[in-house]
């Protein structure tokens, strides 16, 4: 893998102001953001933020799987932003055939 550096806001106190969200949360999820770059997959920070999440991957896979899921959205849609239409058929066929 290529050594990449995640760009991590360098003063959180301006999102805060921005986005009017709770400044704990804002700090702790940038805490948490550049504490994974700093470890990277190799504990030195080997690729960053990505690195990270490919030794969770790899060596805590449950922890990945949590974090996937709490990441990915919880519905898929189409290209259109609108449901995903489905059909199943069941077909009798001869075994002989």
């Amino acid at each position: 893998m290529s050594r990449t550096r995640t760009r991590v806001p360098d003063k959180p106190d301006e999102l805060v102001k921005k986005a009017g969200a709770d400044k704990t949360t804002i700090l702790l999820k940038d805490a948490l953001i550049q504490a994974a770059v700093l470890a990277g997959s190799d504990k030195n920070g080997a690729d960053g933020l990505v690195g990270y999440c490919l030794f969770l991957a790899t060596e805590e896979p449950r922890t990945f799987a949590t974090l996937i899921g709490k990441v990915l959205p919880m519905q898929v849609t189409g290209v259109d932003h609108t449901n995903i239409k489905t059909r199943i058929e069941f077909a009798i066929v001869d075994p002989k055939e």
